[in-house]
């Protein structure tokens, strides 16, 4: 399989190869799954050739020709969202409130 040769080609490689299985969901589904990551302005694209051809694939799915560039799109989304590497403005900052509430007072050894 293509996975099996790509694990073979990079066997000595530092990094490593994971697989990811997409599951039932169709390439719609897991678009509509990241689309919150879109929409709450997490997303930014370098300005390069490439980055134009992704977000004109992205503007025109669901009806264009070619879509793998979405789907590579919305996996990687996925994958790094489940990892905690992508989070919302909202969850950084209850974090960052969870961490103040919970952290303990400093109090004097002894009483002055």
């Amino acid at each position: 399989s293509v996975a099996q040769e790509i694990k073979r080609l990079n066997r000595t490689s530092v990094w490593g190869v994971e697989l990811i299985n997409p599951g039932n969901a169709d390439k719609v589904a897991r678009a509509y799954a990241v689309q919150p990551i879109f929409s709450n302005g997490v997303v930014f694209t370098p300005e390069k050739d490439w980055s134009d051809k992704v977000i004109t694939q992205c503007e025109n799915f669901p009806k264009a020709k070619h879509d793998d560039l979405v789907d590579s799109t919305t996996q990687a989304l996925k994958f790094l969202r489940e990892r905690n590497l992508i989070r919302r403005p909202e969850e950084i900052i209850e974090e960052i409130k969870w961490q103040g509430a919970h952290r303990p007072t400093n109090r004097p050894v002894y009483d002055v």
